[in-house]
């Protein structure tokens, strides 16, 4: 399975707390497991502060599916926009 199908698969896992019926242990590599997980602790660390994260987790995972959808995924950016507005 390519890379970003296996980070876009974690993030629906993640998001829907469950498995689609197709997937499997080996669906999704340890090493992509592994990843998601050094990804969310680096959010964790900055207590989920994502303008702050954003320097230490481009330089992890400048080029996965995860950093796009938080940083540069035009949908969920002009949300962050908006909600920085408001405050």
């Amino acid at each position: 399975m390519p890379h970003s199908w296996e980070e876009a698969l974690t993030v629906y896992i993640m998001k829907n707390k469950s498995f689609p019926a197709f997937v499997t242990e080996e669906t999704v590599s340890k090493n992509c497991r592994q990843r998601i997980s050094e990804f969310n602790k680096v959010l964790k660390s900055y207590k989920n502060n994502l303008p702050e994260a954003k320097s230490t987790l481009f330089r992890e995972f400048g080029s996965t599916y995860w950093y796009y959808m938080v940083y540069l995924n035009p949908k969920v950016t002009n949300v962050l926009k908006n909600k920085a507005q408001v405050r």
